[in-house]
């Protein structure tokens, strides 16, 4: 039984041989290989993939999964509402009567 070999396996099969491809290089100019270049970049199947990826991937994380539906004021919500993101309020007049409070707690040593 033979061992599976990576070598012989052509993903991307190309119409030329390695001896036509390497005479054919080197008579191109700089111009000729630059154009090649952005060919074979254009082309290339992992280009796609990345920018699908990252469109998706700004999708998923900045367009928001579901609305939050508008209530009105004392009606009952039907579900729970999760916030889109998170944001702390500080109340700093009821933060210093309760800092105040807590230090006259504590008795003097």
């Amino acid at each position: 039984m033979n061992p599976i070999s990576f070598k012989d396996l052509k993903l991307f099969k190309t119409k030329e041989t390695l001896t036509n491809r390497s005479k054919k290089n080197s008579s191109k100019t700089k111009e000729e290989t630059e154009t090649i270049a952005t060919r074979k970049l254009i082309h290339n199947p992992f280009l796609y993939l990345f920018i699908f990826v990252i469109v998706l991937a700004y999708f998923l994380a900045y367009v928001p999964s579901r609305t939050i539906p508008v209530l009105k004021i004392g009606e009952i919500a039907t579900s729970d509402i999760i916030a889109p993101s998170e944001i702390t309020i500080t109340d700093t007049e009821r933060t210093e009567t309760r800092r105040n409070k807590a230090a006259e707690a504590v008795p003097p040593v």
